[in-house]
């Protein structure tokens, strides 16, 4: 069963029990023409009661229904470029095995494996993160 339609049912369900108990206190009342007012107000109140649960119910489904459906596109990747040189930053795992050289300090060079993580450039005699490009 529907989450949406668990609770029109379950208030169409109390709104009934209300309803009963409604009537059987008022049935045990001695006037007879007092009594039968009020029995048919309190049916009146609850039915206009099951309706409002029910109008509100079709309406919320109604609002869901309507609702534009948007298609799920899927994101498409830019293909790798084609230029061969790869940069990188201190600390990144190296992707392609080669020669490396700082950006900052063109006299800054390393050489790395495949897997291995790239140092800092100790330019300027102090360590410091940097960018590194792949020479060609």
């Amino acid at each position: 069963m529907e989450k949406s339609l668990k609770k029109p049912i379950l208030l169409t369900i109390l709104l009934i029990v209300v309803l009963v108990v409604i009537l059987v206190i008022l049935g045990s009342g001695s006037s007879q023409t007092s009594s039968t007012t009020l029995n048919v107000f309190s049916i009146i109140i609850i039915l206009a009661l099951l309706a409002l649960v029910w109008f509100k119910y079709l309406q919320q489904r109604n609002l869901s229904i309507d609702e534009t459906i948007v298609p799920i596109v899927p994101i498409k990747e830019a293909p790798p470029s084609e230029d061969d040189s790869i940069s990188t930053r201190t600390g990144a795992l190296c992707e392609k095995a080669g020669t490396y050289v700082c950006e900052e300090h063109d006299d800054r060079t390393v050489e790395m494996q495949e897997g291995k993580r790239f140092p800092p450039c100790r330019g300027d005699g102090t360590a410091h993160s940097a960018v590194w490009i792949r020479k060609d």
